[in-house]
């Protein structure tokens, strides 16, 4: 039986995972956010296309601040470098659909379309890397 003590250690344990995981996609969410919003503002590229570019750049910032602080990964490097692009090109067509609706179809502008697809996307990649990448 597990005491108070316990539950609490793993509690504490989880919400700082969680912390973590969050401060490393802030990090990479804000890499994106600057690179993309700077290529559209400064009419360098389309949103579309700025957010391919900008998506690429914080792939890396996501890759090894999850595999060093996040998940601590024990995996090897080739492993979990292959099956995280693997998750993060789902997430990058996940991503350019959520673009191209809210920004193409519905109208809302590029910065708050960046918005309301990180916090989609997120949920996605967390679970994922969680229980298959690291």
């Amino acid at each position: 039986m597990l005491t108070f003590q316990a539950i609490k250690s793993q509690l504490r344990k989880k919400l700082l995972h969680l912390l973590t995981f969050g401060g490393v996609g802030l990090v990479a969410g804000l890499v994106h956010a600057v690179i993309g919003i700077a290529l559209v503002r400064l009419q360098i590229l389309e949103p579309f296309f700025a957010n391919i570019v900008a998506f690429s750049v914080a792939f890396w910032v996501s890759y090894f601040g999850h595999y060093r602080f996040t998940f601590k990964s024990s995996n090897s490097q080739k492993m979990a470098s292959v099956r995280f692009f693997i998750t993060a090109m789902l997430g990058l067509l996940l991503n350019q659909a959520c673009i191209y609706v809210f920004v193409y179809l519905v109208g809302i502008s590029y910065e708050l379309s960046l918005v309301i697809t990180f916090m989609l996307v997120s949920i996605n990649t967390y679970l994922v890397s969680k229980y298959w990448v690291f």
